[in-house]
């Protein structure tokens, strides 16, 4: 394959890219032809670099062949087995567009400052990328249907989370749309092409609608509700199975049997109550998954769809290193591309989770959903119709467990109680002691009568380890 390319006014040639590895680099003022196919991750940097003819480039995943139009002119352009990433700065002028004749286009931004057009004509999409203010960095994944021109747009979901706050407090509205060119959201935020999720901090119960529009002006609408309460009032729910998260009682006594535990309230947010909002919105998110993977499919490249976002959106929670940073960065798509992959493969390697393929299959939606693997050491030491206490003669629970911390002894507290639902209805099995596990000490120590001060309500001290290594040990329920 002689003359690949020209960097500037020197000449590179070679017969053959196929051995080629790893990063690809041109450092080039101007691209006069990147002629042929790419099936490996490269990367053009320069500023700008600017396409005089069209030119294609292969994606493997899924199979297909995209062009860039004539004159596109970028900062810098990666393209990877399964998406194309385009850097883009309000100094570069123009913009960069991108054909694909068979799969429908879906577009993902590192930031604001620009616009992501996506048409459809005779099911030949095409993607029209421009930055005004800044820099961004666009990721465009070919997804696995193709685009229908002319039809409505879809908004696959909007949701609020939560749906209920109290005055001052905000709410993640997060939606998934297909087909669209224009994302407009209304109360005067305004157009949101560019994002999936915004916050919003209403100052009354306020309904949000968001209109999308696709390139012949069919449009689409939805609305959500987030319902706005009072901070006065008073006191929270008793001890039955609610998400929130109770304070400790004024006394150093527990409360009587029947009374209630008051909620966080104060005339800021408290980081125990935004640790909770971030632990339901986990919880939400785990059902929104449970509801939209059908038939337990495997998660991979190339997958689409609602439990696609879900996991993207319980990875970034998880946030458990650099890829997932990546991954937060752009948000969640509802498109598996090779960035979703990468965090995937680094969760799975975090966990030990084996093998380590990237996929999301049963092994990595137990972890990533707050369950357990078993292995095999377990299942042959659990013995017939015993609690998780009676696999071993040594007290499983030896130190202080707290809000906030990530622990195993965390994990067998949380299986433990899980047992009994009136004492852990969520039954979440994360090691990580959230909102829902506090909640859950709480239940415990009223229900045994276990006497703790106003600092040690929820937490798992001398006093109410005892108790659960009694019961643990003896095979009870606690």
């Amino acid at each position: 394959m002689k003359d690949l390319f020209t960097i500037g006014q020197t000449d590179m040639t070679g017969d053959s890219i196929s051995g080629l590895r790893g990063v690809f680099v041109l450092a080039a003022a101007s691209i006069v032809g990147v002629v042929g196919i790419f099936a490996f991750a490269g990367i053009a940097s320069a500023a700008p670099l600017t396409f005089q003819t069209a030119e294609s480039v292969q994606m493997l995943s899924p199979a297909t062949i995209l062009t860039i139009s004539t004159s596109s002119v970028a900062d810098a352009l990666k393209i990877n087995s399964g998406n194309v990433a385009v850097t883009l700065s309000n100094s570069t002028g123009g913009s960069f567009t991108i054909v694909s004749p068979l799969y429908d286009l879906a577009v993902a931004t590192s930031s604001g400052g620009g616009t992501a057009i996506v048409t459809c004509t005779s099911g030949v999409e095409t993607a029209v990328l421009s930055q005004s203010a800044g820099s961004a960095v666009y990721t465009v994944t070919p997804g696995g249907t193709t685009c229908q021109a002319g039809g409505p747009p879809t908004i696959n979901s909007f949701t609020a989370t939560p749906s209920s706050i109290n005055s001052g407090g905000s709410s993640i509205l997060a939606w998934s749309v297909s087909g669209a060119s224009t994302t407009v959201l209304d109360n005067g935020i305004g157009d949101v092409s560019n994002q999936t999720s915004t916050t919003v901090t209403p100052s009354g119960t306020t309904t949000y609608t968001l209109t999308v529009t696709n390139s012949v002006g069919s449009s689409t609408s939805q609305q959500v509700t987030v319902t706005v309460t009072s901070n006065s009032g008073g006191g929270g729910g008793s001890g039955g199975g609610g998400g929130n998260f109770y304070t400790p009682p004024p006394s150093t006594s527990p409360p009587a049997s029947g009374g209630t535990a008051t909620s966080s309230s104060g005339g800021g947010v408290s980081l125990t109550a935004l640790l909770g909002i971030v632990q339901n919105i986990r919880t939400l998110t785990i059902e929104l998954f449970n509801l939209t993977n059908t038939n337990d499919r495997i998660l991979k490249v190339g997958s689409k769809g609602q439990d696609v976002w879900a996991a993207q959106v319980l990875l970034i929670l998880d946030n458990a290193g650099p890829n997932a940073e990546k991954l937060l960065a752009v948000g969640p798509t509802g498109t598996f591309g090779v960035l979703t992959k990468a965090a995937v493969v680094e969760y799975q390697g975090a966990n030990g989770i084996t093998p380590v393929t990237g996929n999301i299959g049963d092994k990595t939606k137990a972890v990533l959903l707050g369950g357990v693997v078993p292995t095999a050491s377990a299942t042959t030491s659990q013995s017939s119709g015993s609690s998780a206490g009676s696999t071993s003669s040594a007290s499983p629970f030896t130190k202080t467990l707290s809000y906030g911390i990530t622990d195993p002894q965390v994990k067998t507290l949380q299986k433990f109680l899980a047992e009994n639902p009136a004492i852990y209805p969520q039954g979440l099995v994360t090691g990580y002691f959230g909102a829902a596990t506090a909640q859950a000490v709480q239940h415990f120590q009223l229900a045994h009568s276990i006497i703790v001060s106003q600092n040690s309500f929820g937490i798992v001290g001398p006093a109410t380890r005892a108790v659960l290594n009694s019961l643990y040990l003896s095979g009870k329920k606690p």
